[in-house]
Parts: C-alpha cells; structure tokens; sequence
C-alpha cells in the first residue's frame, strides 16, 4: 500500500493525535503535508463559549480553507508524489450538522455544493479513536485556549458523529485504530508496526489495537 499511495487522510475525533501523526508519517515518507489551519480561524476563540453565535462564521472559515488545501491536491507537484493532510473534506459537512441552525444549514449547503464537485479522494484513510476521558486528557495537556470550554458533551457527540461517518465510509480503504495506549511519536517500535500494518493494507476496513 505505502508505495501506491499519493492521497494519506488521517482522521478522527479532537485530541486524537491527527497532526503529530500526519507530520510523523510525512517526514518518513518525504511526504507534503497540509494541515487543517486551525489557529487562523479568528472565530474560533469564541466559539465552545458561544457556538450559536459564532458556529456559522467558523464553519464558513474551515470549509473555504479547506477547498482552498484540495485544490492544492488537485495541482500535481513533480517532486513529491505523496500528499498528507490531518483531516478528511468530507468532515466539514458533519460538523455544519452538528452545530448550525436551519437557516445557516440552508445556507452552508448551498455553497457546500458548489465547492464538492471536483474533490480528491483519499487513496487511505487512517481513522485515530480513542475513549473520551483519554481525549480529554489530551486535549487539557496541550492547553489550547480556545479548547478550555470544550465539555464533554461537545467531544462526545463529536465523536459519535464521526463514527457514523466513516464506519459505514466505503470510497476509500479505511484502518481503524484505537489509540487509549498507542504513542506513535515516542514510541519508536509502535510507529514501525503501524507503518508495516499501513504496508499490509488491500482494501476496505482494517482495524488496529496497538498492544
């Protein structure tokens, strides 16, 4: 698999250890990796304290950087064959669902369907899960402040919703990995036997629990 891949996704719930893995996999593979610019968002700081009133203009903001980064997939680059990026396009749709209003849904879809006529397709998609107290540890560690107000309730039905999604996903090969005592970025020996089950991929789902 890892030979024939030009399209890497690594997807899951917030706190799941998407962007360190993305750019650990990019620097072993001489990979580009383009990551969801979450600290540019300018909405974003409001939002967990007031989601129905910033929800829209921050969804807004992830969608139009997000086209934007699969368009820069769609330009071949003649010196690397291999693009990463710590989320999937498709993701957008379900967090417009969970967090807009009727009207702001009418709205988003309208120009949500305009911007998906011509997506690139992930050639796999590694799927990071891990419990919600775990999740949540890890989100406190790393101390972003526009997380602190995050409640559990949030990150759960996050994480239901993203399980829905991409346990029935059937477009591309997809490996499932429960993460609660995985270390990809410091434990050397569990990055290599990810690396060789990624190898050993041909097709639909895969499911990993890293010992």
């Amino acid at each position: 698999m890892l030979k024939d891949l030009n399209y890497l996704a690594i997807e899951g719930p917030i706190g799941a250890g998407k962007t360190s893995l993305a750019l650990k996999i990019g620097k072993r593979l001489s990979g580009k990796v383009l990551l969801e610019e979450v600290d540019k968002n300018p909405f974003l700081g409001n939002f967990y304290k007031e989601i129905d009133k910033v929800a829209f203009p921050t969804q807004i903001f992830f969608l139009l950087n997000r086209y934007r980064q699969q368009q820069e997939l769609l330009q071949k680059d003649l010196f690397c064959n291999l693009n990463i990026t710590d989320y999937m396009f498709y993701r957008d749709r379900l967090f417009a669902y969970m967090n807009l209003s009727d009207e702001e849904l009418s709205l988003y879809e309208e120009l949500y369907g305009m911007l998906t006529k011509k997506l690139v397709k992930p050639d796999l998609i590694i799927y990071l899960d891990a419990s919600t107290p775990v999740l949540l540890k890890r989100i406190r560690k790393r101390g972003r402040d526009f997380e602190r107000n995050m409640t559990e309730e949030y990150l759960e039905a996050s994480k239901t919703s993203l399980h829905y999604f991409f346990f029935h996903y059937d477009e591309s090969p997809v490996l499932l990995i429960n993460t609660d005592n995985a270390d990809f970025i410091n434990n050397e020996e569990q990055f290599e036997n990810l690396m060789r089950k990624v190898d050993s991929i041909k097709g639909g789902k895969n499911y990993y629990n890293p010992s």
